[in-house]
């Protein structure tokens, strides 16, 4: 910084506003940071170089969500963009391993057949299994579906036993952390199907000992007329109550209306409050607003 700007704001107090709560109270010393200490402690030396290097005092203020609308609608708006790009991302890799898919040999030994998950499908599931990245968690079942889809055209028994399995857990997730009932049906239908194919691919990979236990724990969970085989049919009637991946850009141009017009914003916050209201009526599978969880 040039020493004539260095000496404009020597002494000045610096205001740095947001609506998040908890990060405003921590870094005022209002309360202490438990899980987010290690952001605290950079954002604390981080603060304490600037006051130092520049001589100013820096202070934090609380700005409700009510007033902070227009930042608020940008924010997701860059969201949207991520996770959009990370959606397309992971479709796009799945429908090239099977556009260019080549099987490959399971080992003889069956205790190493049972451990093996070098598949060419390991890296998109992964990247979606683990809730990590910008992929939405609402649209990770419907992916999980296409996956499993890709990997029965193409035989890849691997991968439909690694799929099933991520399918059945992302169910119990969705349990745990506690979805709308309206929801519970969906995610049932998400477990079952994901059984399913993993003891489908138990069988077809003879495996039996493993895929008697998958039975029992369908017919135990789900009732003994669900086990079997899954079928395309299973996948596509799950799908079509599943969140599909949106390209509405609705939402992107009432922010930039906004940031250019000011009367746009009690727009934007009315847009939000009615798409609130029809996540709470409709629930999970119907909302069109999926992309921001």
């Amino acid at each position: 910084m040039c020493e004539s700007k260095r000496a404009s704001i020597q002494n000045s107090e610096v205001i740095i506003r947001g609506d998040c709560k908890t990060v405003i109270d921590q870094m005022n010393g209002d309360s202490l940071p438990r899980k987010q200490k290690s952001y605290y402690n950079k954002a604390f030396l981080m603060r304490r170089k600037l006051e130092s290097e520049h001589e100013v005092s820096i202070y934090f203020q609380h700005v409700t969500r009510d007033q902070n609308v227009l930042c608020d609608g940008m924010c997701k708006v860059i969201l949207q963009h991520l996770q959009r790009y990370a959606t397309e991302n992971v479709l796009n890799s799945i429908r090239h391993i099977e556009k260019d898919y080549h099987p490959f040999r399971l080992p003889d030994n069956r205790k190493k057949r049972f451990a093996f998950i070098e598949t060419p499908f390991y890296k998109p599931l992964n990247e979606i299994a683990l809730w990590s990245g910008h992929v939405p968690i609402s649209l990770r079942p419907y992916i999980m579906c296409e996956m499993l889809l890709a990997s029965s055209r193409t035989g890849d028994l691997v991968a439909m036993r690694l799929v099933g399995t991520a399918m059945y857990k992302e169910s119990l997730r969705l349990y745990k952390n506690r979805i709308d009932l309206k929801c519970a049906d969906v995610v049932n239908d998400l477990g079952l199907v994901g059984m399913k194919a993993t003891y489908t691919s138990l069988v077809e990979m003879e495996i039996h000992q493993e895929a008697d236990k998958i039975a029992k724990h369908i017919s135990h969970k789900y009732g003994a007329a669900n086990v079997g085989f899954v079928t395309e049919q299973n996948l596509h009637t799950l799908q079509c109550r599943l969140p599909v991946p949106d390209k509405s850009d609705e939402k992107n141009r009432l922010v930039m209306e906004s940031i250019s017009s000011g009367d746009q914003i009690e727009r934007l916050k009315e847009w939000e409050d009615n798409i609130s209201k029809q996540i709470l009526s409709e629930g999970y599978a119907q909302s069109p607003f999926f992309f921001f969880t």
